[in-house]
């Protein structure tokens, strides 16, 4: 089993995921025990004792582990949440799957049927997630898992181009409106391009307060 202590100290960035739409960024600001107290400048409905995962990262990887929450104070300019030590910490390498919430422009293209009955349009908008395998995004309706798309993401003045498949759709409400979560999994992106957005969200969660 990793040793999680050596990655998580004060100042540390960390991540806390209540769910699969709700992340927690902020700043370890103690270790004492078996408790771990984090400063964050948002505020979430919390319960005590609820689950969450905790990620940290790192150069060579990602350091993940289970912990639930002890207490939380939303006072203004005083928002802590004090969760338990992490346990089954695990630690992973493959950083190309490390998701950031960086929201940055993107045009997809969707093909359907072939021949003359080829049908062709463009869905632009706004990332929701990338990472160096994938990206996600909110749009209005469900999509086809049996389109062909294939994307162009602008990021950081960069230009990236892939095919992509559809992993998943799903309904949630952004904004105070019913949308849907359309993921997408990039399955013609180069090594370097996949590297560049790999580093990008890197940097994001090491900046990330």
């Amino acid at each position: 089993m990793v040793d999680f202590f050596i990655f998580i100290k004060e100042q540390q960035k960390i991540e806390l995921i209540l769910d699969s739409d709700r992340r927690i960024y902020g700043v370890v600001i103690s270790v004492i025990g078996d408790r771990v107290t984090v400063s964050t400048d948002q505020k979430v409905i919390l319960k005590e004792n609820q689950p969450l995962e905790v990620n940290t990262y790192s150069d060579n990887g990602v350091y993940s582990g289970q912990s639930r929450v002890l207490s939380y104070n939303w006072e203004y300019k005083k928002r802590t949440i004090v969760i338990e030590y992490p346990k089954e910490i695990k630690h992973s390498q493959r950083r190309e799957y490390l998701r950031a919430n960086i929201i940055t422009d993107f045009e997809l293209n969707v093909t359907d049927g072939e021949f003359e009955d080829k049908k062709e349009s463009v869905i632009t908008g706004k990332t929701r997630d990338i990472c160096g395998k994938g990206m996600s995004f909110y749009y209005s309706k469900p999509l086809s898992q049996f389109s062909n798309y294939s994307v162009k993401i602008k990021l950081k003045g960069k230009e990236i181009y892939s095919s992509c498949r559809m992993v998943y759709t799903k309904m949630a409400v952004f904004e105070g409106k019913p949308q849907f979560i359309n993921a997408f999994v990039l399955t013609g992106i180069t090594i370097d391009d996949s590297k560049f957005i790999t580093d990008e969200c890197i940097a994001f969660h090491l900046k990330k307060k």
